[in-house]
Parts: C-alpha cells; structure tokens; sequence
C-alpha cells in the first residue's frame, strides 16, 4: 500500500521538491530514482519478504529512501535511536532477528564493531550522503508493485525491568494512519513539513516523514545537534535561531514539535528576528498540557500549539483543532478521522459526558498486540480495541481530557509502556 501510494505521488509531482536537507533539493524523481536503485541492492543481498532491516540513521534523506526500498521489498524495517550503545543495538538485533543494518559512514566503524562481536551473520549497508548517482532516470511501473498490506515496521517500548515490548505494525497500518492524518489536517501538496522530531520514533515517522510522500508535500529536514550530557546522549538538541530561521526561509507550514523544542523557541530573546507567519499548524504530542507553555507560545508568535494523542501501538488518534483552542488548551481534542476512543469503566461498560474512564481506542492504525508479550496483550487487547492505560474523560463537545493513570506507567527510552 505504502509503495502504491508513493508511486502516486511521484508521477503528477515529479519535478516539485520533496526533500530539502543542507541547502540541497531533491525532486519527487530523484527521490523515485533512488529508492529504486536502492531496492535494486537490496534485491541483490536478497533481502526478502519478511527480513527484518535495521535503520541506525539519523533524520536524512537516506532514511527516507532506505525506508521506502524496504517497503518496496516487502521487509520489515526496525528503526532505531542512532545514539544507542552497542549493548541496546545488539539486544534490539537479538529480538529482531535482523539480517541487515543500514547506516551512515559516521557510525560504519560501531556498526562494524557490533557485528563482530554478533553471533549471527549480518549485513551492512552504508549509505553515502552523495546523490549524484541516484540521478538516473530509472522507473519502476506501478504493475511491479503488488498491493501488500503485510508487516512493515518494528518499534519498541520498554518497562522498568529492563524488558522490551515489540510493536508490529503493517503496512495497511502505516497506510491508514498517514490517510487519516491527512483528512483531518488537510495536508496537501502545497505544504512544507519540517522534519525536527526524529524518524526512529513513531510520532517523527508519521507526522513528518509520511505524512508529507503520502500527500506530495515537502520534507524540510534538519540536522539534530548530538550532545553529550551527564554521560547521556541527548538525541535532538536544536539551535533555536536556525530553527526560527529555516521556518522562515522554507515558508515551513507545519511544524511537528516536542515540548523541549517548543520551550525553547519561547525562551530565545526578544529582538531575536522571528517570523512564524507561514505556520498553519503547530504540533505537540502530550497528554496533560502545559498551561505556561501553551499561552507563552501564543503570546509569543501569536500560533496556538495543537495537541496530539499518540501511541507507538496506533499512530495518533486524537488532535486539538478547535477553533475556540484557549478553552481547551489542555485537551488533546477529538478523534482524528477513522479512529474510535471510547471511555469505559472497569467493567467495559461506555461511559457518558464528564464520567472519568480508561481510554479505549479502535482503529484501522492499530497493532493486533505485542509479539512477544501474549499475557499482557490478552489484558491491553481487547474486542478489537486498545485500553490504553491513560484515564480521561469527554466534554459535552466530545473534547477528550486525559486524568490520570489506569496502571503504573514509566518512561524508558523515550516510549510509553504499561507496567502491570
């Protein structure tokens, strides 16, 4: 489905921008032309349907077309955070079964390092930043690309024991998120994205990476700063004054954030030149908002931040865009469109307006469960739907506010997890 849709694209944008990365342009063909001399390669290492590749890259053109001749292939793709250690790389690949990592010449020599020390024969691809030899004209008919709606990527969350939750989703899962994503934004292709949040996690993948091949928008990526803190690596530092200034010179129009990146635009100096005037929308994944942050965005640029409701195991399924935002600040908004949240009481019975419930989810973006936690999934998975662990409620307008916590909830490794 994902490669149908990009060959889609491609054709009636063949010559507008899809990718903008260190003053460098790339088209929709020359994108087409190297996922497809890519997907030439792959086929030459054999990689088949249902092999597992690693992505060990961070946000560059070369992810973009890494991911999509796996999808073409019929792979399954495993992104992973570029700065993990070699002790969670070798752990992920253990889980994985992968036979393949791709990644750039930066990381060639770990990479290196970590197969040496791996018990299993693994492949290594690394991606040279030079485009000049993907200018090729090459094309792949639409009648070589079946509909497949299989497996297509591999995410994980962990818990505090140190254990990991791998989260499978397809194709038709992938598919649907980015559909949905986009008749409730109304993403087309005259937007500009730009790329902040990383590729490796779900909300980055989704609201920046698809969300713009799926409609033929352009993808404006910008290079994290990798820092080193209290022997931590922080993944996504940003100078803010090259934030402000790609918003401006790219007319960026969506801006998908995280709080600390947001923070920080709110933070830089007052005569420091900011013009966010092309920005349509403005995006934060969060669950219970924070006030000060909120209006001193608003103040600031005078663009209200718009919240969304996001699951490794879903996408995201709910979003703020009320027209009246300053009453529902602290609200993640209503269901995007395909998606059913419902609030329930301890005995799944559908809760009324105010009434505060566990969130249950039902949705086409939705994993069918964990692959190898078959206990938890029979508590979390339920008729089709998804108890999601977070308490809320809804509005009488059908605004969804998120309470509390139904389970125990931590934080490992940036992701969500329930710990039971």
């Amino acid at each position: 489905m994902l490669g149908k849709n990009l060959l889609e694209v491609v054709y009636p944008f063949a010559d507008k921008p899809a990718i903008v990365y260190r003053n460098q342009t790339f088209s929709y063909q020359q994108l087409w032309s190297a996922i497809v001399e890519f997907t030439k390669k792959l086929e030459e290492l054999s990689l088949n349907q249902g092999d597992r590749v690693v992505l060990l890259l961070p946000n560059c053109p070369q992810f973009v077309m890494a991911f999509y001749s796996i999808v073409l292939r019929k792979g399954i793709v495993v992104p992973l955070n570029p700065l993990f250690k070699e002790e969670e790389i070798i752990k992920y690949l253990e889980d994985s079964q992968a036979s393949t990592i791709i990644t750039d010449s930066t990381r060639a020599n770990f990479c290196q390092n970590i197969i040496a020390k791996y018990q299993d024969k693994i492949e290594l691809i690394i991606v040279d930043n030079d485009w000049q030899y993907w200018s090729n004209e090459d094309e792949l008919g639409s009648e070589k690309i079946p509909l497949y709606t299989g497996k297509v990527i591999y995410q994980y969350s962990g818990d505090s024991t140190g254990s990991i939750k791998r989260v499978c989703r397809t194709q038709y899962n992938l598919y649907h998120e980015a559909r949905n994503f986009a008749q409730t934004t109304k993403i087309n292709q005259k937007d500009n994205i730009l790329a902040v949040v990383p590729f490796f996690d779900n909300y980055g993948l989704q609201n920046c990476l698809l969300a713009a091949i799926y409609n033929g928008a352009t993808l404006i990526i910008l290079d994290p700063i990798e820092q080193e803190i209290n022997d931590r690596t922080v993944t996504w530092n940003f100078n803010q004054e090259k934030v402000l200034e790609i918003i401006e010179k790219e007319q960026i129009t969506i801006l998908p954030g995280l709080p600390e990146l947001l923070i920080s635009l709110t933070n830089i100096p007052d005569d420091t030149r900011a013009n966010l005037s092309s920005v349509r929308l403005c995006l934060c994944p969060g669950k219970i908002f924070e006030k000060e942050l909120f209006y001193s965005f608003l103040k600031k640029f005078n663009i209200p931040i718009r919240q969304v409701y996001c699951f490794t195991e879903a996408g995201s399924v709910a979003m703020n865009l009320d027209s009246d935002i300053e009453l529902t600040y602290n609200s993640v908004g209503k269901p995007i469109n395909n998606v059913q949240i419902k609030i329930i009481d301890q005995d799944g019975n559908f809760l009324g307006p105010n009434d505060i419930g566990e969130i249950m989810i039902r949705s086409a973006t939705l994993t069918t469960g964990y692959d190898n936690q078959p206990e938890l999934n029979q508590t979390l998975f339920q008729n089709g739907g998804f108890l999601t662990g977070d308490l809320g409620k809804k509005d009488l307008e059908g605004n969804i506010y998120i309470t509390g916590k139904s389970k125990i909830l931590t934080d490992l490794e940036d992701e969500k997890v329930a710990v039971l």
